[in-house]
């Protein structure tokens, strides 16, 4: 039995709580990207080449946390009335969506501590809030995880009082009974219960949708950067299709034939994920490669030097008479 994580009300208000303070600060960060539109007015400006050059990503970004942080405050709505009509199924939804904003958020802390958006200390500020985030959510979770083994442990206790099933009577007319907690049957042969399971990858395949829109744009625009997010993305749901056919092949979820055929599916997806990571990871690599590749068909630009600084450098190279073209040779030395 899990202790109550709030000793001074019941669980049932604590949960109403988590969803009421996650609806107001989602609305308060959504302020955020729609404030980020001023930055539009920073590309008139010539010391902004910066913003030019990385327009396309941080556009992206922003619509990408507008889009999150809105799904969320959704969330939030669905766990209050989750919590309200003591729904399981809409709180574990709500866990499956918050348990993928702490990946996310414990990646961007890890990758702004690390110093890859540069080196300046504005992009630890970010991080640190990152990491509170993940302290909060995380026993928030945990409220109303054990706000669900309460529900559990009563509907049980119902279940018991009510419904009785013969030992001669099938394994089926059990599942029938509760069908959303398939692997808490013993008579099934379950260890472990599938419903988190099931709601997490119905979640995970939502953001899946939104990092795959990013690729789309990464691979059209030919910037590694939005590519990286999808690669991310499709390694951890590898690794997850692969823990998930180990526990169907190992019966953790039942004994019935069809969770076999399950981890089957589940093996498929491992291999083909892994092709097409290879094949991203493959453009990624040809993009850092160097401004001249001729597997890209194009000539890009040099990433440490802006378009105005190269041509400065090229005119002031020719004004002194070290610039040479690749027809005209250097002249021989006497």
């Amino acid at each position: 039995m899990l202790p109550n994580p709030c000793p001074c009300m019941s669980l049932q208000t604590g949960v109403k709580s988590v969803a009421a303070v996650e609806a107001v600060g989602n609305i308060i960060g959504i302020y955020f990207p729609v404030t980020s539109l001023r930055l539009n007015k920073a590309r008139e400006k010539p010391d902004s080449e910066w913003i030019n050059e990385w327009a396309t990503t941080i556009w992206v970004f922003i619509v990408a946390i507008f889009i999150i942080l809105t799904l969320a405050f959704v969330m939030a709505f669905v766990l209050f009335v989750g919590a309200q009509k003591k729904n399981i199924t809409l709180c574990w939804a709500w866990i499956g969506f918050t348990s993928t904003l702490i990946l996310l958020n414990t990646i961007t802390f890890i990758v702004a501590v690390a110093g890859s958006y540069g080196e300046l200390r504005s992009f630890l500020s970010p991080g640190i809030r990152e990491l509170i985030s993940v302290l909060f959510e995380t026993y928030f979770v945990f409220v109303v995880h054990a706000f669900i083994k309460q529900l559990n442990r009563r509907q049980e206790n119902e279940r018991e009082k009510t419904i009785s099933i013969e030992p001669g009577e099938s394994a089926l007319a059990e599942l029938l009974l509760n069908p959303s907690n398939l692997g808490a049957h013993p008579r099934l042969g379950g260890r472990v219960d599938a419903t988190p399971l099931v709601t997490f990858y119905y979640i995970f395949s939502l953001t899946g949708l939104v990092v795959a829109i990013v690729l789309y744009l990464g691979a059209h625009k030919k910037n590694a950067v939005m590519c990286w997010p999808w690669f991310v993305f499709t390694a951890i749901f590898v690794v997850q299709a692969f823990v998930n056919a180990i526990l169907n092949f190992t019966g953790a979820y039942g004994e019935a034939v069809i969770l076999r055929s399950a981890g089957v599916g589940n093996l498929f997806e491992v291999a083909i994920e892994s092709y097409l990571m290879f094949v991203v990871y493959a453009f990624i690599m040809q993009l850092r490669r160097g401004p001249r590749d001729p597997l890209l068909g194009v000539v890009t630009e040099a990433p440490s030097r802006s378009q105005s600084q190269l041509r400065r450098s090229i005119h002031t190279a020719m004004a002194t008479g070290a610039y040479y073209t690749a027809e005209q040779p250097e002249p021989p030395q006497l």
